[in-house]
């Protein structure tokens, strides 16, 4: 299952920073109109997120991982325009049997960071923005799953709401130290690299609609409670069960709300 893939390793499973220094978003200009990999940007969040899905911010995802070189390294060892590493990478394609190619294929490499991004996608699930709930993925993505949740343990104890993603910009220095710095100026960044490249098609739905996008190709449930019982952790720390009432699909801190 993908999820083995939240917790096998002992660090991120997706490295950005480590690798490359990336400049703020308005370094990217040049590009915004490379348009050879747009098909499997499109074909894959279209597998993933459903039609409705902007696949534009996958595309701002890949220009501030790799600038679009499908031959990008990190010094951690992460391949290609999505920044994946092999092991990851191998994992994925044993859950996706079209992802058939070597890392550094354009195709497989997208295809693998988007079904990623949808595993994220789906463990954020709790009420907030369209917007925040596309931050705490890409966050998660950047950092580590389990950093941002040591940020909402955070919030959430400084009387934050920790499911706004404000709220977790300002706790996760305190987690992260200076490098949350570079999560936050990633996450910034997909955003603005995203406007660039257009208006966004599917901003107006609700973050629950995202739910019901086509997901006939996925292995794992989706917009379930029983995810809240799942046992699981990210790549950092070891396994472990959590209540019922977690937000993240049993892999971290718990959160109740009066209205839940």
């Amino acid at each position: 299952m993908i999820w083995r893939i939240l917790y096998k390793f002992s660090i991120p499973v997706l490295m950005l920073w480590v690798g490359f220094s990336c400049p703020p978003a308005q370094g990217f200009e040049q590009f915004l109109n490379v348009n050879r990999f747009d098909k499997y940007f499109k074909t894959y969040t279209n597998r993933y997120f459903g039609s409705q899905f902007d696949w534009h911010y996958f595309k701002a995802q890949a220009i501030a991982e790799s600038r679009l070189r499908p031959q990008a390294r990190s010094t951690q060892g992460a391949l290609g325009l999505m920044q994946i590493l092999p092991s990851t990478f191998r994992e994925i394609a044993k859950e996706n049997e079209h992802i058939d190619g070597p890392i550094t294929d354009p195709r497989c490499n997208i295809a693998a960071g988007i079904y990623y991004d949808k595993v994220l996608w789906e463990a954020w699930y709790a009420k907030r923005s369209f917007k925040d709930r596309l931050s705490f993925m890409f966050a998660s993505y950047n950092a580590g799953k389990h950093t941002i949740l040591r940020a909402q343990k955070v919030a959430h104890q400084k009387g934050l709401n920790p499911y706004k993603w404000p709220s977790i910009a300002k706790t996760l220095p305190a987690i992260n130290g200076h490098a949350s710095r570079e999560t936050l100026i990633y996450v910034n960044t997909i955003h603005e690299i995203k406007q660039r490249l257009g208006p966004t098609s599917v901003s107006q739905l609700r973050p629950v609609d995202m739910c019901f996008a086509d997901v006939r190709h996925m292995r794992i449930p989706t917009c379930s409670p029983l995810r809240a019982s799942m046992q699981g952790n990210n790549v950092r720390t070891p396994i472990r069960r959590i209540g019922v009432n977690s937000e993240n699909t049993g892999y971290g801190i718990v959160f109740r709300r009066d209205n839940r």
